[in-house]
C-alpha cells in the first residue's frame, strides 16, 4: 500500500517534483563534472607540455652500441610506446689541407685551420631536400694506387657560408682520401622530430683562435659504407617515442618504465627528458589536486545546501498533506517511508543519468579549448555522484522524519504563525560554524598553507581545506539573521506610504521570512562566488601580464646585426612599424672579472633616456622603479662606466663608489658602483638570480666600439620595444632581414597561463559559480512559483477587496526583487572579504603561474562583475517573468467563487 501511495503521490505531484528531479540532477553532475574536468585539464596541459618540449627532452638517446639484446630489452620495457629508431653515426673532427680543390683542378686555398667532422644518418634521404647535385655514393676503390674518393654531401647553410659547390673536394693532410661533394642538401621539415633540432650535420662550426687563425669545422654527410670502410667513430642511437599516447592515466607507468629502462641498460648510457617532464607534472598535479579538493569540498557544501533548501520547500508544500497522514493513523516510520521510495526513485534515475551529462557537457566544453574529451567516466566521478545522491536522499528522508512528527493541529499553528528564524538558527549553528571556520582561518594564518607535516611528508589537512568554505557559509548564514530585522525596517518605513503594494508586500515578507531567507542565502553565495572567482582571475591575469613583461624585458626583444651601421638601419626600419610605441637599443654580454677569469657575470648597457618608455617592474616587487635607476647612470663621472650592480655582485663587499675592472671580450673596462639592486628586468627572474650589473651604453660607446667586445663570452646588439600587446604577432612578422626576434611578453604569458595549476584553480572556481548559479536561478523560479501557487486564496481575498491583477503582480515582483537586491548585496560583501582574507593563500598553488612572485592586491574589474551582475539578473528576471505568466495562466487574478468565500 505504501509503495503504490508513493508513486501516486510521486505523478500527482510531478511539477514539484519535477522540480526537485531537476536540481538534484545538476548537483549530481556538478560533482561528477569535477574530476572530469581537472582531468582534461591535466591532459591538456601533459600534452602542451610534451608538444613546447624538445625532441631529444620527449624522446631517447643511446650513446654507445645498442645491441640486439639491449634493444630488445629497451622495446620490451616501454611496450607501446617505442615508434621507431635512427642511428647517428660521427667521427671527431679531422684535419685537412687547407685548400680546396675546385672541379677545374685548381686550388682554392683556406686561411683558416681547415677541420671536416663526418656525419651519417640512418633513412635521412626521406628527410632532406637536394638543393644541388644529388645524394653521395659508396665508391668502391677498384685500383689500389689511385687515392680513394668519398662521395660527401654538405648542407645548404655550410655551403653559402663558406662558399663551397658541388664538384669540389677536399683532400686529407697525408692523402689518404679525397672527399668529393656530390650534392647540397636541406632539412625538408626543421620541426621533423628525426632531426632531434640537431642541425650541426649541415652547417659549419667556427671556433675564433683569439690572436691565432681561426678554427673551421665544416660538416659533411658520408654513406654508411665509406663510414664503416674508412673511419673510427661514435654510434648514437635516437630511440623515438610514441609521446602522443602519454597522457593522465598512464604517465605513471611511463615514468616506472623509463626508470626500469635506465636502471636495466649496462655498457650504454641513455639519456631522455622525459622523467624530468613527467616529475615536474606529477608535482604540479599533486598540487592542483589541493585546489581540486578544496573545489569539491566547496561544491559539496553548497550541493548539500541546495538540496536542504530544495527539501524544506517541498516539505513546505506538502506539509498539510503530511499532518493529514498523521491525522488518519500514519506514524512517522510510514510517512517517512512514503517519501524515502519517492527520493529513493529520483535518486535511481539521477544515478546513472548525472556522470553522463557531465561527461557530455565536460566533452563540449574540451573542444572548445582543443583539449582531448574526457575518454571515460573516472571512478571519482561515479564515487562523487553516489555521495551526493545518497545525500540527497538522507536530506528528503531527515526532513521529513522531522515534518512528520507534528499532528495537523501544530501545522495549523505554525501556517497561522510562521516562524521567523528556521531551526538551523534557533540551535545557533551558524553562530557554531562561523566559530569552526574562524579557527581554520586561524590556524591557516599562523601556518600559512594548506599542508602540514607527516614525518618527512606533505600531506593536505581536510580542516584547513574545508576553512575557507565553512567560512563562506557561516558569514552568509549569519548575515541572513539581518533579513527580517531588515525587511522589517524597511516595512517600518514604508507603513505611511498610500498605495497598497509596498507596504503589504514588505509586511508579507517581513512576516513570513524563512522561505525568501533560503534563497536570498542561495543568491547570496551564487553572487559571492561570482565576484571571487572574478576578482581572483582578473587579479592573477594583472599579475601575470606584470611579470611576463617584466621576465621578457619589455613588450618584444629584437636581436639586430652587430655592425653599428646595420643595427642603426634595423633600428630605423622596426621604430616605423605600426603599433610600435617605443624602442631602446640594448647591449647584452657577459664579464669577467680580471682578476679571476672563471667568475663572470651577466649584464646589460642601456640607453638611461629610452629604456624607462619600454621596461618597469611589476608593483611591489621593489621600491625601486626604472627612471630612478637610470637617473643614477646618466651622471658623468668621467672616464669609468657608472653601473648598478646586483647585491651579490662579485667580488663582494661593494659600497658606493668602488671601482671594479672587468674584461668583456679583450676589453678591460672601468665600471664604478653608483647603486645596489637586487632585481631587474629580464636578469632577475627567479628566487636566486645570478650575480650582473646595468650600466649606461653611451658610456660604453664612448670608450669602445661595441664590435670591438666581441670573444669567447660572446655578445647581442638587442632592441626592446614597447609594443600593443594585440600588434606583437604582426611586427614580429615585419622585422627587416637580419633582426631576429628573441622574445615577448605574450609568450611569457602564454607559458604562465597554460600551466597546469593555473588553468585547473581559476577555471574550476569559474565553473563553480557558473553551476551554482544555475542552481539558484532553478530555487528562485521553484520557490516563488510553489509560494505564490500556494498562496490562490490569497490573492483571492485580495482580488475580493478590490486588488488590480497589475497590483498582484508587482506585490510578487516585488518579493522576487527585494530578494534579489539583498542577495546580491550581501554576496557582494561576502564575496570581497573572501578575496581578501584567501588572497595570501589561495595563491601558494598559483606561485609558479605568476613566475614565482605574489599578488599584492585584489583587483577588482568593476566592469566586468557589473556585466555578471547584469547577466545573473537578467536570468533572474527572466525566471520571474515565467513565474508570473504562469501564475496568470493558474488564474491568481480571478476573484473567489461563492463557495470558496
Amino acid at each position: 500500500m505504501l509503495l503504490k501511495l508513493a508513486f501516486r503521490h510521486l505523478i500527482r505531484h510531478w511539477r514539484l517534483n519535477l522540480f526537485v528531479l531537476l536540481t538534484l540532477l545538476l548537483t549530481v553532475s556538478l560533482l561528477a563534472g569535477l574530476p572530469m574536468y581537472t582531468s582534461a585539464i591535466a591532459d591538456r596541459s601533459l600534452r602542451q607540455t610534451l608538444v613546447d618540449a624538445s625532441p631529444l627532452a620527449r624522446n631517447v638517446q643511446v650513446n654507445g652500441d645498442l645491441s640486439v639484446r639491449l634493444f630488445q630489452d629497451l622495446r620490451d620495457i616501454l611496450g607501446p610506446l617505442y615508434d621507431r629508431r635512427a642511428r647517428l653515426r660521427v667521427v671527431d673532427p679531422i684535419e685537412l689541407s687547407r685548400w680546396i680543390v675546385l672541379p677545374d683542378g685548381n686550388l682554392r686555398p683556406v686561411p683558416e685551420f681547415f677541420f671536416v667532422r663526418f656525419f651519417s644518418l640512418d633513412e635521412y634521404h626521406d628527410h632532406v631536400d637536394v638543393i644541388d647535385g644529388r645524394l653521395p655514393n659508396f665508391v668502391a676503390q677498384t685500383n689500389p694506387l689511385r687515392l680513394p674518393t668519398l662521395e660527401i654531401a654538405i648542407g645548404q647553410t655550410a655551403a653559402e657560408l663558406y662558399g663551397v659547390a658541388v664538384g669540389d673536394s677536399i683532400v686529407s693532410p697525408d692523402k689518404q682520401y679525397k672527399a668529393e661533394v656530390v650534392g647540397i642538401i636541406a632539412p625538408t621539415d626543421e620541426a621533423d622530430e628525426f632531426w632531434f633540432e640537431d642541425f650541426l650535420p649541415f652547417g659549419l662550426e667556427r671556433i675564433p683562435g683569439g690572436n691565432r687563425e681561426d678554427t673551421v669545422i665544416l660538416s659533411a654527410i658520408l654513406p654508411q659504407e665509406s663510414m664503416e670502410a674508412y673511419f673510427s667513430f661514435s654510434e648514437t642511437w635516437r630511440v623515438f617515442i610514441n609521446w602522443q599516447a602519454i597522457t593522465l592515466d598512464n604517465a605513471l607507468q611511463v615514468q616506472t618504465s623509463l626508470n626500469n629502462l635506465l636502471a636495466s641498460q649496462t655498457g650504454v648510457r641513455l639519456s631522455t627528458g622525459l622523467l624530468p617532464i613527467i616529475d615536474v607534472y606529477q608535482a604540479q598535479l599533486a598540487t592542483a589536486r589541493l585546489s581540486l579538493f578544496l573545489l569539491t569540498a566547496q561544491s559539496f557544501l553548497f550541493v548539500v545546501y541546495a538540496l536542504v533548501t530544495m527539501t524544506g520547500f517541498m516539505l513546505d508544500q506538502s506539509r498539510g498533506e503530511l499532518a493529514t497522514l498523521v491525522g488518519r493513523g500514519f506514524d512517522s516510520r510510514q510517512v517517512t517511508t512514503v517519501y524515502a521510495v519517492e527520493g529513493a526513485f529520483m535518486t535511481l534515475m539521477v544515478l546513472p543519468v548525472g556522470p553522463l551529462l557531465a561527461r557530455a557537457l565536460v566533452g563540449l566544453w574540451a573542444r572548445t579549448i582543443d583539449a582531448p574529451p574526457p575518454a571515460a567516466i573516472p571512478l571519482a566521478s561515479w564515487q562523487l555522484t553516489i555521495a551526493g545522491a545518497l545525500v540527497g536522499l538522507l536530506v528528503i528522508v531527515g526532513s521529513v522524519y522531522v515534518a512528520s512528527r507534528q499532528n495537523l493541529l501544530a501545522w495549523q499553528q505554525a501556517s497561522a504563525r510562521p516562524g521567523r528564524r528556521s531551526g538551523w538558527q534557533r540551535a545557533g549553528i551558524d553562530i557554531f560554524l562561523l566559530a569552526l571556520g574562524g579557527i581554520a582561518y586561524w590556524q591557516l594564518n599562523q601556518r600559512g598553507s594548506f599542508v602540514v607535516g607527516a614525518g618527512q611528508e606533505q600531506v593536505a589537512d581536510p580542516l584547513l581545506l574545508l576553512g575557507p568554505s565553512v567560512l563562506l557559509i557561516s558569514v552568509a548564514l549569519l548575515l541572513l539573521r539581518l533579513f527580517p530585522l531588515l525587511i522589517s525596517f524597511v516595512a517600518w518605513l514604508t507603513r505611511g506610504r498610500r498605495d497598497l503594494v509596498l507596504p503589504l508586500g514588505l509586511t508579507r515578507l517581513a512576516r513570513a521570512p524563512i522561505g525568501p531567507g533560503r534563497v536570498v542565502l542561495l543568491v547570496s553565495i551564487s553572487a559571492a562566488l561570482t565576484l571571487f572567482a572574478s576578482a581572483f582571475s582578473y587579479s592573477v591575469t594583472q599579475r601575470q601580464e606584470a611579470f611576463a613583461r617584466y621576465f621578457n624585458g619589455a613588450d618584444m626583444r629584437v636581436q639586430l646585426s652587430l655592425p653599428t651601421a646595420a643595427a642603426a638601419a634595423q633600428t630605423e626600419a622596426i621604430t616605423a612599424l605600426p603599433g610600435v610605441t617605443a624602442v631602446s637599443p640594448v647591449y647584452r654580454t657577459r664579464a669577467r672579472l680580471s682578476a679571476s677569469t672563471g667568475v663572470s657575470v651577466s649584464g646589460l648597457f642601456v640607453d638611461p633616456e629610452t629604456l624607462p618608455q619600454v621596461s618597469a617592474f611589476p608593483p611591489a616587487v621593489t621600491r625601486l622603479s626604472i627612471p630612478a635607476i637610470m637617473e643614477v647612470l646618466q651622471q658623468p663621472i668621467g672616464r669609468t662606466i657608472p653601473a648598478v650592480v646586483s647585491q651579490n655582485f662579485p667580488p663582494g663587499d661593494l659600497t658606493l663608489g668602488d671601482q671594479v675592472v672587468y674584461r668583456i671580450g679583450e676589453q678591460n673596462l672601468i665600471f664604478e658602483v653608483r647603486g645596489l639592486i637586487q632585481n631587474f628586468p629580464r636578469l632577475s627572474t627567479g628566487s636566486q638570480s645570478l650575480p650582473f650589473f646595468v650600466a649606461s651604453l653611451p658610456a660604453l660607446a664612448n670608450q669602445v666600439d661595441i664590435v670591438q667586445l666581441q670573444g669567447p663570452d660572446g655578445g647581442t646588439r638587442e632592441l626592446w620595444l614597447g609594443v600593443n600587446p594585440s600588434r606583437q604577432a604582426s611586427v614580429a612578422a615585419a622585422l627587416p632581414v637580419g633582426a631576429t626576434l628573441l622574445g615577448t611578453s605574450n609568450a611569457q604569458l602564454t607559458a604562465f597561463q597554460s600551466g597546469l595549476v593555473a588553468q585547473e584553480t581559476t577555471g574550476a572556481f569559474n565553473l563553480n559559480a557558473l553551476t551554482l548559479g544555475v542552481l539558484s536561478v532553478i530555487i528562485f523560479l521553484l520557490v516563488h512559483y510553489f509560494a505564490a501557487y500556494a498562496r490562490l486564496f490569497e490573492f483571492g481575498v485580495l482580488r475580493a477587496v478590490g486588488m488590480a491583477t497589475g497590483q498582484l503582480l508587482a506585490m510578487l515582483s516585488l518579493e522576487g526583487v527585494a530578494t534579489l537586491i539583498l542577495g546580491v548585496g550581501s554576496g557582494t560583501a561576502i564575496g570581497l572579504g573572501l578575496a581578501y582574507v584567501m588572497r595570501p593563500f589561495m595563491l601558494l598553488a598559483l606561485r609558479d603561474a605568476i613566475g614565482g612572485g605574489f599578488v599584492h592586491a585584489v583587483v577588482v574589474n568593476w566592469r566586468d562583475v557589473f556585466m555578471l551582475y547584469g547577466v545573473l539578473l537578467l536570468v533572474y528576471a527572466a525566471a520571474l517573468g515565467l513565474m508570473l505568466l504562469a501564475l496568470l495562466r493558474a488564474g491568481i487574478h480571478r476573484v473567489m467563487r461563492i463557495g470558496d468565500e
